[in-house]
């Protein structure tokens, strides 16, 4: 009796803790966010760009602490043969055209030299609720020039994963397939982040309740291990559950792109989406979305029927007649070093907290009430945490 008393107990204040930090995190992650009227960028009239034979761009930071993402730049120059020169050699900061920053590694070795002719740039690959946008972001106000970020509205788009046409001839030589022969199960979730701010938890759980659904993670009662042929990333299902962790405006990520080139039908969860956004981001008719049902029990019935109906299933990869999967150079280094090379007018970014929130109403942490209820949910379940 001690020891489950002591237990209820480390658990009990392991939920007042978890309550007290959220509540912190969501005083400061939206204060102030409205205070300053000045544009967040602002461009000037000036240019200190510099006609080089060959850019130098210099990676200040690890990402998410890791030295060797200098090594992705490097080969991605060589493969292209670009006109650029990656290094992470810091006492290259006087000669260096571009100096690169990920955004959760910026720290206060901050470098105390900068040329007016240098561009740095901020480079991020996460939602504004994963990224902890307190006020100490307010100290890099003004340092940096450009974005380097999954928004197209950043200087530099960096795509998690792109699609392009196929030549004439390609198209010509393109043979039907018949996709859903090979398809033995219906549909599979991978999911470890139980409580998050698109609440993929709750509509998983929903979802289970009308079709075939395999649940991978921690979330979820199978395992999924780490490797090439993971049963949770099977070509044999029909459907996989690519829903992301965050409903911000063109977050769309590894999930999606894996899942198409695995020749499954991605579910997508994006209430952002637009006509202009789904002709820009990816490929047409390749995917499903969550919001456009009303309800999560009429996806479910959709889906059923999908998996009934063979040519209608087969109707999601007819892009395939007209475009294909391009490699996904890391970073869109390459888009980097063209635009290295680009007459530039000065540019820099005044609050750089306020850029990454400037996102749309569907792009919100997840409330303290809806952590708890989830973490709660998952404790008198049985799964743990």
């Amino acid at each position: 009796m001690y020891k489950k008393l002591q237990t209820y107990r480390k658990y009990i204040l392991l939920i007042i803790s978890f309550v007290i930090v959220m509540v912190i995190w969501q005083i400061y992650s939206h204060s102030d966010t409205d205070v300053l009227e000045q544009p967040v960028v602002l461009t000037h009239n000036t240019s200190h760009w510099v006609n080089k034979t060959s850019k130098t761009v210099l990676i200040w930071t690890g990402f998410f602490f890791d030295d060797t993402w200098v090594d992705s730049f490097k080969n991605a120059f060589k493969l292209y043969k670009c006109k650029c020169i990656a290094t992470a050699d810091k006492s290259k900061i006087k000669s260096a055209d571009a100096v690169v920053f990920h955004l959760h590694d910026i720290d206060s070795l901050i470098p105390d030299y900068r040329d007016e002719s240098q561009v740095w740039i901020v480079t991020n690959a996460e939602p504004p609720p994963r990224v902890f946008t307190s006020r100490d972001l307010r100290r890099v106000n003004n340092m940096f020039n450009w974005t380097l970020t999954y928004r197209r509205d950043s200087t530099i788009h960096a795509f998690y994963g792109r699609f392009g046409p196929l030549s004439n001839k390609e198209q010509l030589k393109y043979t039907p397939i018949n996709y859903a022969a090979t398809k033995s199960k219906m549909a599979a979730s991978i999911v470890s982040d139980c409580a998050d701010n698109a609440e993929r938890y709750r509509i998983l759980q929903e979802l289970a309740r009308y079709i075939n659904l395999h649940q991978y993670g921690s979330c979820g009662t199978l395992s999924c291990p780490r490797t090439g042929e993971s049963k949770c990333r099977s070509s044999q299902y029909r459907f996989r559950i690519a829903f992301e962790n965050s409903n911000c405006r063109d977050y769309i990520t590894e999930k999606f792109w894996n899942t198409l080139k695995d020749n499954v039908i991605p579910v997508v969860n994006w209430p952002w989406l637009e006509e202009t956004a789904m002709t820009e981001l990816v490929p047409p008719k390749s995917f499903i979305n969550l919001h456009d049902f009303e309800t999560v029990a009429d996806l479910g019935k959709y889906l059923n029927y999908l998996t009934h109906n063979d040519a209608e299933f087969n109707s999601y990869f007819e892009w395939k007649k007209h475009y294909r999967l391009l490699m996904s150079v890391p970073f869109s280094s390459i888009d980097l070093c063209t635009k290295l090379h680009q007459l530039q007018k000065d540019q820099e970014i005044t609050d750089l907290h306020r850029w990454l929130q400037n996102d749309t109403s569907t792009c919100k942490p997840i409330s303290v009430f809806s952590s708890l209820r989830i973490y709660l949910e998952l404790f008198f379940s049985g799964k743990g945490w």
